[in-house]
């Protein structure tokens, strides 16, 4: 029996740690009780290898390896059925993969590196310079004229795609070529600069390399501890010297010898043990990262709940039920269910404040999730669903209303500016703009809620905001009796004009004049825009979307033709 090590809860990174420590060991090996974990030392024999098993398995099917090897059961499908389904289609499809992605990476620099440690005898740059792209046609030719032809070129390089495969799936394939991977798409988002992410470790093996910096020194500290008269400034065990800083961390680690000014008296006191050391490593598989972007629910109160959230955020953002993909909402989807799971399941999640931690583009970001914040987003489920599959582009960039939404609401921020965007993006047909005006009206919904989560607001209900909308639509259909739609688009900008500046006086004057236009009254419900500048803005933006929206008859349809 190994020695039994008890591990507690402290700083966010910290717990990303223990988790990911769990995730790697595996949760049955673990006493977990109140704000500890408990494990025996026997576990970590071997470690290195856990530690990047757990990251292939977990992020494989992300990985340019899998990406390479997966296509061998289009090779044998092909094969079994003597290509009599094989098409033009599936051609490009072959040349798309020989192209951008075998040739691409065989010959990467990470791949470069790591083919002496699978088989120093066997060089793949030299199938790469041989594997060529096959079936190519003439002007005037075409694919049924040569499929004779492209089969038989097919079955060649099918030949040396295979033997590619099978070098890339061998056990030291997977073991070097997934663990590069994994290395660069998701450990390095925790840490860098040390060990194997050292620009100038003179230990090739990667393996050897963490097992050298992270886990050579714990037998001896393991067994002399108590000799020791410094403490770990983490977690108060006893510790040999300040040799081992967080300047490895991403973000929040420092040099402690070149910059002693970040330290108390120019002397340098932050530093841990072996132990903590090892733990800090792990913080990347205690994080869930999807698009380059990542999350760890900090839910401290307990241990179990911090595992809990945290193996539910995972679950559900890499092995989704019914999605075979990821994309760029998976963690935002994840989190909201994760949270609504928990709350379910216990009382003191319901009283606990929540921090989220962010990873996006290289910076963490912190977002405190009040239980206001957690209500409102739990009475926006339904509307915060309709916008998973919504987006627009900007320049070259695709932007997920659903994120944004979901940004705006960690941050306590109100979605007016958004609205307004997206009713711009709309009335100016903008194109590659993959939402409706339905879906700007469950982010007015949204948005009612937060205002009135936060004490704003109170005196509107969503039904007076649907009724705004709804008079925005009759107002549309009345012009159109007249024949003047094309007026529409004037009026709406003006109104737009008005609400972007808080421009009560301007809004009233143009809604007044049309409605004297159409002979109509101007309804009781926007008097209650004079109550305050949310008010105002939550009807204004809910008429003019009833205006160059769809009519009522095709919301629905609208609802599941996002984009059309």
């Amino acid at each position: 029996m190994g020695e039994k090590i008890t591990l507690h809860l402290t700083d966010w990174q910290y717990n990303a740690g223990l988790v990911g420590l769990v995730n790697i060991l595996g949760r049955d090996n673990f006493l977990i009780k109140d704000q500890s974990i408990t494990f025996s030392s026997e576990l970590l024999v071997d470690f290195q290898n856990k530690y990047f098993n757990f990251f292939i398995d977990t992020y494989k099917k992300t990985l340019s390896w899998y990406k390479i090897i997966s296509y061998q059961e289009r090779i044998d499908y092909f094969e079994e059925t003597n290509f009599e389904t094989f098409n033009e289609k599936d051609l490009d499809t072959l040349n798309t993969y020989i192209k951008d992605t075998v040739k691409y990476y065989l010959k990467s620099a990470s791949y470069k590196a790591a083919y002496p440690l699978i088989d120093a005898t066997v060089n793949p740059q030299i199938w790469e310079k041989e594997l060529k792209t096959v079936g190519s046609l003439k002007k005037r030719e075409t694919f049924e004229e040569k499929r004779s032809e492209i089969i038989l070129e097919v079955q060649a390089v099918f030949s040396q795609l295979k033997k590619i495969i099978a070098y890339c799936n061998s056990d030291l394939g997977r073991k070097y070529l997934a663990g590069k991977n994994v290395i660069y798409t998701v450990i390095r988002n925790g840490w860098d600069g040390v060990s194997f992410l050292f620009r100038q470790t003179k230990i090739p093996d990667m393996y050897l390399d963490y097992q050298s910096y992270f886990l050579s020194e714990l037998t001896e500290y393991t067994a002399e501890k108590e000799k020791y008269k410094h403490h770990c400034s983490n977690c108060n065990q006893p510790m040999k010297n300040y040799k081992n800083d967080l300047n490895f961390l991403n973000q929040t680690g420092f040099d402690a010898n070149r910059k002693t000014s970040h330290v108390w008296n120019f002397n340098n006191d932050i530093a841990v043990c072996p132990m903590c050391k090892l733990v800090y490593s792990c913080l990347p598989a205690g994080f869930t990262y999807a698009y380059q972007e990542g999350m760890f629910i900090n839910a401290n109160t307990e241990a179990k709940m911090l595992l809990d959230t945290n193996q539910l955020l995972q679950r559900n953002v890499l092995n989704p039920v019914g999605e075979s993909t990821l994309n760029e909402t998976s963690p935002y989807v994840a989190l909201l269910q994760g949270i609504q799971e928990q709350q379910n399941k216990s009382t003191k999640y319901e009283l606990a404040e929540i921090q989220v931690v962010r990873y996006e583009k290289e910076t963490y970001r912190f977002s405190l999730l009040s239980k206001t914040t957690l209500r409102i987003l739990n009475d926006s489920k339904k509307q915060l669903d309709f916008l998973i599959k919504t987006s627009f582009r900007e320049v070259n960039t695709s932007f997920s209303l659903y994120k944004l939404v979901m940004q705006r609401l960690f941050n306590n921020e109100n979605l007016f500016t958004l609205i307004h965007k997206t009713l711009v993006y709309k009335l100016s047909n903008v194109s590659d703009l993959y939402y409706q005006s339905f879906h700007i009206d469950q982010m007015l919904v949204i948005n009612t809620h937060f205002l009135r989560g936060i004490g704003r607001m109170e005196n509107i209900s969503t039904k007076q905001v649907s009724y705004a909308r709804y008079f925005g639509e009759q107002f549309k259909e009345l012009y159109k009796k007249r024949s003047n739609e094309r007026k529409i688009n004037g009026i709406s900008y003006r109104l737009l004009n008005a609400l972007k500046t808080n421009n009560h006086d301007l809004f009233m004057d143009v809604l007044l004049n049309c409605c004297s236009y159409l002979a109509i009254e101007v309804p009781a419900v926007f008097l209650k825009s004079f109550e305050g500048d949310e008010e105002f803005k939550t009807l204004g933006y809910s008429f003019v979307s009833g205006m160059i929206g769809s009519t009522s008859a095709t919301t629905e349809k609208n609802e599941e033709n996002v984009g059309e």
